[in-house]
């Protein structure tokens, strides 16, 4: 579920906002020989009019959430796109690239909105999440300034956190999203991430730390209200 408000109106009503929408781009390149093969020229409207709507610029972009059909021809121009719109290898900071396909299968339209929310969460926690099942990525991405998580990470950034999120769907049908941090985040702060699925040898729950400082991540981990009794009492040890 995903609930859209204007940014004035959430923040007035003291809604929690995961992020916000700067921009979206819709475009299509039905001029293809088929539904199933996508072309770069529509996919790079699509994206461009996004970025053009946020007034931001794209060189910006710290994480793109990708269609990511893994096939070879979909991956291949969806590749080509990323380095028309954001450049090569030598333009940039490497910035992270992923997809929601490779947890959830391809869900058809649900794949959109799937992207949309990991993207939002991601944003939220201030984490650059995984993506599984790239043991044998594509060559091309070596040519993109963009580089794949295979293992969540801290997302630092010397600025606002953006992300792009590309949905290029059949007919020729693509759409982009510029999604920004909300308002108020701090920047360079990394929150702690408490991973409920994992243990420790002994059984112990896992808290995943992002930081440097032992007695601030402590005073953070006293914070975190939805956070189990024996973190919130201090029964927990930082490695």
């Amino acid at each position: 579920i995903l609930a859209l408000r204007r940014l004035s109106d959430a923040l007035a009503d003291g809604d929690r906002v995961y992020a916000v929408i700067h921009g979206t781009g819709v475009a299509s390149d039905g001029r293809a020989s088929s539904l199933m093969s996508p072309q770069a020229a529509g996919q790079q409207l699509a994206v461009e009019a996004a970025w053009l709507a946020s007034g931001l610029d794209p060189s910006r972009v710290g994480l793109i959430e990708a269609h990511g059909t893994a096939t070879p021809l979909g991956d291949r121009t969806e590749l080509e796109t990323l380095h028309a719109v954001f450049g090569g290898a030598d333009s940039g900071p490497r910035a992270g690239l992923g997809s929601i396909k490779s947890m959830i299968g391809h869900a058809m339209p649900a794949a959109g909105a799937a992207g949309l929310i990991k993207t939002a969460l991601a944003l939220h926690h201030r984490t650059l999440p995984p993506t599984l099942h790239v043991e044998d990525p594509n060559e091309a991405v070596a040519r993109t300034r963009f580089r794949l998580i295979t293992q969540a990470e801290p997302w630092e950034s010397d600025g606002p956190r953006l992300a792009g999120v590309n949905a290029f769907g059949f007919g020729g049908i693509n759409a982009h999203v510029v999604l920004g941090q909300a308002p108020g985040t701090s920047v360079g702060a990394v929150d702690p991430v408490l991973v409920t699925d994992a243990t420790t040898p002994s059984g112990d729950p896992v808290l995943l730390l992002a930081g440097a400082d032992a007695d601030e991540l402590s005073t953070q981990l006293a914070a975190l209200t939805d956070a189990p009794a024996w973190v919130r009492n201090g029964r927990h040890d930082i490695l």
